[in-house]
């Protein structure tokens, strides 16, 4: 249970990191930050949803009830 919590609390910082990441690439400009700026938006909702298939996997395979 609690290799559980930590990962939570883990996941939580890295997708709070990277939603101020593109915050900031959002109103910062040079060259090559609009392709920064999409790779981060597309990590924002590509992460979440890998996230969410772990621990259905997780739940799904385990002995525990």
């Amino acid at each position: 249970m609690k290799s559980r919590r930590i990962l939570a609390i883990l996941a939580i910082i890295i997708l709070a990191g990277m939603y101020l990441a593109t915050l900031i690439m959002a109103f910062v400009s040079f060259p090559g930050s609009e392709r920064i700026f999409g790779g981060l938006v597309l990590l924002d909702i590509a992460l979440p949803i890998f996230l969410w298939i772990l621990i259905y996997v997780h739940k799904r395979f385990s002995n525990k009830e």
